[in-house]
């Protein structure tokens, strides 16, 4: 089902998990999970997410769409 709203799915590549690792040291509160995410976006430039997860409203780079 989400395969048909989305526009695109990315791969997750060892540079995001450094990057999500350095995301987790700097910055308290945030899960694994949600550091890779932001890696991940921060990679192809998507500063938009589908998510009822509040953890990514302490990301100013990046929207929260809950609705």
């Amino acid at each position: 089902m989400l395969l048909g709203i989305v526009d695109e799915v990315f791969s997750v590549e060892l540079n995001d998990v450094q990057r999500a690792k350095t995301i987790l040291t700097g910055k308290e509160g945030v899960s694994a999970r949600d550091a890779l995410h932001v890696a991940v976006m921060e990679r192809n430039e998507v500063h938009r997410i589908m998510s009822f997860d509040s953890g990514f409203d302490g990301f100013a780079d990046f929207q929260r769409l809950s609705e």
